[in-house]
């Protein structure tokens, strides 16, 4: 028999940036009991299959510095299994993911589709890397109502696909 896939929505309760307590469980919780965006996407990522983060409307500030690992553990959100993210809008500036320049705001891995709806993405800082708002690496990446703004990187400030497809629609 295949892997069987654990289906889940997450309602991120906090603003605060901290790690889910223990991936994999089926709760996006930090060591606090909070549901933090950063935990939930830890979570989502743990678990097969396509899953939900509904984010209410407010800004969520990126502050665990580091780069370079791949588990969303530091720096940007790696997004390395099927994942929809919704803000609350219908503004797109209602919701905000601000990276306060310690990295890129989000990094999406090969294969994965990824959904990013009523929000704004902000603040990324690549360095002389790529895609600072949003580094596609081979998924399919769709937007709605979705704003980049105010991000650098030596290539793709607010996007960087460097293969898979991104899809905008009323942003």
């Amino acid at each position: 028999s295949g892997a069987v896939e654990y289906i889940a929505a997450f309602d991120v309760s906090s603003m605060a940036d901290a790690v889910d307590a223990n991936p994999g469980d089926g709760v996006a919780a930090d060591a606090g009991g909070d549901t933090t965006l950063r935990a939930a996407i830890i979570e989502a990522n743990a678990l097969a299959g396509p899953d939900t983060i509904n984010l209410p409307a407010e800004s969520y500030t990126l502050s665990i510095t580091g780069s370079g690992e791949d588990s969303a553990a530091t720096g940007d959100l790696d997004i390395t299994d099927e994942l929809t993210i919704s803000g609350s809008g219908p503004a797109a500036a209602a919701t905000v993911i601000d990276a306060a320049e310690i990295d890129r705001v989000l990094h999406v891995f090969d294969g994965v589709l990824f959904t990013i709806s009523d929000l704004t993405i902000t603040g990324g800082d690549a360095g002389t890397g790529r895609g600072g708002g949003l580094l596609n690496n081979g998924g399919v990446v769709e937007f709605s109502n979705a704003v980049i703004a105010s991000n650098s990187a030596s290539k793709g400030a607010g996007l960087q696909s460097s293969s898979g497809t991104v899809t905008l629609q009323g942003t």
